[in-house]
């Protein structure tokens, strides 16, 4: 037997007289967009999704994200948003912290190692991601530095090529 009390927001909104739900989390509309305030957005536990209040899961949190960056980025440049759709049912497996795991999705319930391992295998596969795509902006800028790095001395040893050159690598880190 174990007692889960749940996840609560923040305390900030209150104290700060920004909208809030019932559960005091930043009461966001369909953009995750505070709803007095649109230059605030907001995502995961600490959000009351006025129009469908979601459980405080991690899943939702992950669905938010793409969504969220989108609405941050269109607002920015004067974009149209895009409303957050919560999806369908969700997979809830609890760590127990002693390699065993509960696993919950619609009817299908059950509890042990085999839950645990699961759990595992979808987090190391979705921490695994994120890892590669950061692996890749590393190496993206580091290849843009040492490409600039040598087109600025190769530009450099030879003036008579530099106005062209400059013009031309502009043009390609533009395209980057």
């Amino acid at each position: 037997i174990f007692l889960a009390v749940g996840v609560k927001p923040s305390p900030i909104f209150k104290k700060s007289d920004l909208p809030m739900g019932p559960d005091g989390g930043l009461m966001v509309n369909q953009y995750l967009q505070c709803t007095e305030y649109p230059e605030i957005f907001g995502g995961g536990d600490c959000i009351y999704f006025k129009s469908q209040p979601l459980d405080k899961v991690g899943v939702y949190a992950v669905r938010e994200n793409p969504v969220l960056y989108q609405n941050l980025m269109a607002s920015l440049e004067g974009r149209g948003l895009q409303p957050f759709n919560p999806g369908g049912d969700y997979l809830l497996i609890f760590n127990m912290g002693d390699g065993t795991g509960g696993f919950r999705k619609k009817w299908l319930t059950f509890d042990g190692r085999l839950a645990f391992t699961i759990k595992d295998y979808i987090d190391r596969k979705f921490m695994n991601k994120f890892q590669q795509i950061e692996k890749k902006k590393r190496y993206k800028l580091s290849n843009t530095i040492v490409r600039d790095t040598v087109f600025f001395l190769k530009i450099h040893n030879n003036s008579s090529a530099r106005n062209t050159d400059i013009k031309n690598r502009k043009k390609e880190l533009e395209a980057i």
